[in-house]
């Protein structure tokens, strides 16, 4: 199959033969149910490093009840005391309402299975593109087996799961516009304008398709594919134009670029840091970053420009931050199946007709059109999983061994009426837990906070010498923190303070009166 009859195969009308078959699963199918349940099954087991988390997932979830409240957006914060009131810009306001529709309408166990199924999706799609795109079964597979490795280091309920599948479906539209015939351009293409406009109040990964067609456009420029680089160039200009359907308009642009070239965010946020190679996904970051490299080394050798540069503009981006390595392996994925597959086949062809890179050559094409075939199993099981819980144990609040769970509950009533200091990510728990009642000293929103109170925390944290000062300072008068860290060692010892609890490895302190 060449590369322009598989790429248009994707999205032909199935034939009359498999229409007949559509209660019957398929390959693909089989693929996704394995990896919703592996998803649905890793979270709810409790596991900490399941979709739950983070417990941004449940501060998303009460900024979208907060607008269902008011009914409208929250332009003035609502939910700190250490800077209450001040302008915010809730740039993923129409993914945290959905996520409190969901949440209203099915608790935390609709919000685990929409994110389980939108991830799941996303892989079976980046499956279907390898196939399309030429590549073989088996090496399709082994790749989407290292894509889901290396991706998981960023599988949480959070926003950013749109732009995960809204990339993925980009990237896709592009290489099919890319390999159609030049008289009869792929119109579907366009369908990104409206998809950017809708994408820019999901989350703020819309800025990762501006900036993959500037790569395309500069690209087809080096390949000489002019007449390619203008009809990218207007895709270009009618997605940031859709860009300003926000409710900030320019502003929230602004804010962004001001946000995301700030060097203080990106040694505080945890997902901003470069990925630990040292780790299980980090080692699958690792192969897919130097198999992926070689591909896009092959593609500018084949005088594809545009792909290669774009690879190496998101494996560039992927060193430095954790967020970007799924992103990266959705690209990587068709150019390094393709380069297996070819590969795979030459060996058959040395090695001749009974040859075991024969076999598997010959397996691998003959189950390609069993993965470009969909059934019913899909839609009604996640009917079924919405309905029933199938013998799952979803869980009803964020995994205990990542939050302090059982002390919050505990002491609820001191917490909700205290000016409490805690770590980030428990205030983003602590909001969940405590909505509307609980305000904070800080939570995952440093864009909010700013650099100067960002670096407050920090030292706070870190049990800075004006860590008494910066107290007083914010009135905080009770104080949530692990045991082993350097505030929680410096109040231990203070007269000041007080040990109500502690529950494993951490403490609860209050201020003494004077």
């Amino acid at each position: 199959m060449n590369q322009s009859a598989a790429a248009e195969s994707t999205f032909a009308l199935p034939s009359p033969h498999r229409m007949n078959r559509w209660w019957i699963p398929s390959l693909s199918d089989l693929l996704f149910v394995a990896l919703l349940f592996w998803l649905l099954l890793f979270t709810n087991s409790g596991s900490p490093n399941g979709l739950l988390s983070d417990a941004a997932t449940g501060f998303h979830i009460r900024t979208g009840e907060r607008i269902l409240d008011i009914g409208g957006l929250p332009y003035q914060d609502p939910f700190s005391f250490s800077k209450p009131g001040q302008t915010w810009f809730a740039w993923e306001w129409l993914a945290d309402l959905f996520f409190a529709v969901l949440f209203r309408a099915g608790g935390l166990k609709w919000i685990i299975l929409f994110s389980a199924a939108t991830l799941a999706f996303s892989c079976w799609l980046i499956l279907r593109g390898m196939v399309s795109a030429g590549a073989n079964a088996l090496a399709a597979i082994f790749v989407l087996h290292a894509v889901i490795g290396a991706g998981s280091v960023h599988f949480l309920a959070r926003p950013h799961i749109f732009t995960i599948l809204f990339l993925v479906v980009a990237f896709q539209l592009l290489r099919r516009d890319q390999m159609a015939d030049p008289l009869h351009r792929n119109r579907q293409v366009w369908w990104l304008v409206p998809l950017t406009a809708v994408w820019v109040n999901l989350h703020g990964g819309f800025a990762g398709l501006l900036v993959s067609l500037a790569v395309l456009v500069v690209g087809s420029v080096l390949e000489g594919q002019y007449r390619r680089a203008k009809r990218w160039g207007l895709l270009l200009a009618g997605c940031a134009a859709a860009s300003l359907a926000n409710p900030y308009g320019y502003r929230l642009h602004v804010h962004m670029a001001e946000y995301l070239r700030a060097a203080w965010i990106r040694k505080l946020v945890q997902e901003f840091q470069p990925p630990a190679l040292e780790t299980a996904p980090g080692m699958y970051f690792e192969l897919l970053l130097f198999l992926g490299l070689v591909a896009a080394a092959r593609l500018a050798w084949q005088g594809e420009w545009s792909w290669a540069l774009l690879i190496a503009a998101w494996a560039h981006a992927s060193l430095l931050s954790v967020r970007h390595v799924p992103i990266f392996a959705a690209l990587v994925a068709a150019p390094l199946a393709i380069l297996l597959s070819d590969g795979m086949q030459l060996l058959a062809q040395r090695g001749g007709r009974k040859s075991v890179a024969a076999v598997l050559d010959s397996i691998g094409r003959e189950h390609v059109p069993n993965l470009l075939r969909a059934s019913a199993l899909v839609p009604v099981l996640l009917i079924g999983l919405m309905l029933s819980d199938a013998g799952l144990s979803y869980p009803t609040d964020f995994p205990a061994g990542k939050f302090p769970v059982e002390l919050v509950a505990k002491h609820r009533s001191l917490i909700e009426r205290s000016r409490l200091f805690t770590l980030d990510t428990w205030g983003d728990y602590l909001v969940y837990r405590h909505y509307p009642r609980q305000q904070v000293f800080f939570d995952g929103r440093t864009d909010y906070y700013g650099q100067r109170m960002s670096e407050e925390y920090l030292a706070l944290v870190n049990g800075g010498p004006d860590w008494r000062e910066t107290l007083s300072k914010y009135g905080v008068n009770a104080v949530m923190m692990t045991t082993e860290s350097p505030l929680a060692q410096s109040l231990a010892v203070d007269p000041s303070w007080k040990l109500i609890d502690r529950r494993e490895d951490v403490a609860l302190f209050t201020r003494l009166s004077d």
